[in-house]
């Protein structure tokens, strides 16, 4: 199985749009989004143009009541706060925002891959026996526009620049 991994869009739809185009050609599903979509209605936009689903968390710039209302109506979101964990093809993910907190989750041992965002810099890298990733930036602040693929089952990373 393949995954996306995406953070700080920061209200880009124009990324967007050639995001959701890119993961409808490779046919992936699952879209994990470590923070920073910024208005609800983006991730409402997101929810009715991709067709799979999308395991969010909260970043620092956000309306946490609203997101969350907002998230909650729509079918193919599920919104986990500050920090969501999921098991997809027998591994255990955990995701959020920040990279103290993402390092201190792989320091735990618990889970097979970490990802976080913020700081819109790329990352791939081993902690122990834990990956982990920052996706760089969907939203093209301070460099491209970028998402990260991993293929859960060889455990191989492979980021997404677009150009706009």
């Amino acid at each position: 199985m393949v995954i996306a991994v995406m953070s700080d869009l920061h209200d880009n739809v124009k990324t967007w749009e050639l995001v959701v185009k890119y993961l409808q050609a490779e046919n992936i599903t699952t879209l994990i989004n470590c923070g920073d979509t910024c208005a609800p209605a983006m991730l409402e936009d997101m929810s009715k143009t991709f067709s799979g689903h999308i395991h969010t968390v909260f970043g620092n710039v956000a309306d946490r009541e609203l997101e969350q209302e907002v998230a909650s109506s729509l079918k193919n979101v599920t919104h986990y706060g500050d920090r969501g964990e999921v098991e997809l093809d027998g591994k255990h993910i955990f995701f959020n925002h920040f990279p103290a907190i993402a390092e201190s989750a792989a320091k735990s041992e618990k889970f097979d891959l970490v990802c976080h965002g913020h700081t819109h810099l790329k990352r791939w890298e081993p902690m122990g026996k834990t990956m982990i990733v920052n996706p760089g930036t969907a939203g093209g602040m301070f460099q491209y526009p970028s998402i990260a693929t991993i293929n859960l089952q060889t455990m191989k990373c492979s980021f997404i620049d677009f150009t706009l």
